[in-house]
């Protein structure tokens, strides 16, 4: 799948730089931010989608995958690819992937609703992780499933974070994020953006994490396909 931005006149391999920041705990406080975003083309996905035109339409799956890695500054800080629609772009709709903000220094997952959960593999020791979200959109259980640094199989292997019963993921906007809130972003790496509709098509062809220099994203970012 293809990813624009109505600024660039249709497909792009850019992000869009958004200089407003918001804290990671639910309201609109002002925090330090390098956020850039776009958004995710409709072309040839209808049966993804709701009747609004967002990706989240029950009874389907998104998959999204991405190289990150830690290189200096603040750990306690957020950093990795949050999803939201574009309408209400507030930390209360976003889905985030990578390093929670805090004290733990782990790759993890975060629902809008606070909820979180992690993996057991270190987010801060400057070495380069492959991470794979698959998001699970039902009626009754929205959920979604992390792996870190997987074997990369035809299926895949067990997940190293879940979350279960949370709110519907409803977006049509993808952002890399480097976040601190009252303080300075850290200097991180992102590269290797991929969504798609199956594990497969986002894992396919993807570099070896270990064998895989990232460029840096501190303030505007760029996506190379």
């Amino acid at each position: 799948m293809t990813i624009s931005h109505p600024e660039f006149g249709g497909v792009s391999n850019r992000f869009v730089t958004d200089d407003v920041g918001y804290n990671p705990e639910g309201n609109q406080a002002a925090a330090t931010q390098s956020r850039a975003f776009r958004h995710l083309r409709h072309d040839g996905v209808m049966h993804l989608l709701t009747t609004g035109n967002y990706y989240g339409r029950p009874g389907t799956t998104n998959w999204i995958a991405f190289l990150a890695r830690y290189q200096s500054g603040d750990i306690t800080a957020r950093y990795g690819v949050e999803v939201t629609p574009s309408t209400q772009d507030l930390p209360a709709d976003r889905f985030f992937i990578g390093k929670l903000s805090g004290a733990g220094v782990v790759w993890g997952l975060a629902a809008s609703n606070g909820a979180a959960a992690t993996s057991s593999v270190v987010a801060t020791n400057n070495e380069t992780a492959l991470l794979v979200a698959e998001l699970i959109h039902d009626a009754d259980n929205t959920s979604a499933r992390l792996w870190v640094n997987p074997m990369i199989t035809p299926a895949p292997p067990a997940p190293d974070a879940l979350l279960n019963n949370i709110p519907a993921i409803i977006f049509d906007k993808m952002a890399m994020v480097a976040q601190k809130q009252g303080g300075t972003v850290p200097i991180i790496s992102l590269d290797e953006l991929r969504f798609g509709e199956t594990w497969e098509s986002v894992t396919t062809g993807i570099p070896e994490p270990a064998m895989f220099v990232l460029v840096l994203l501190a303030l505007p970012a760029t996506r190379r396909r």
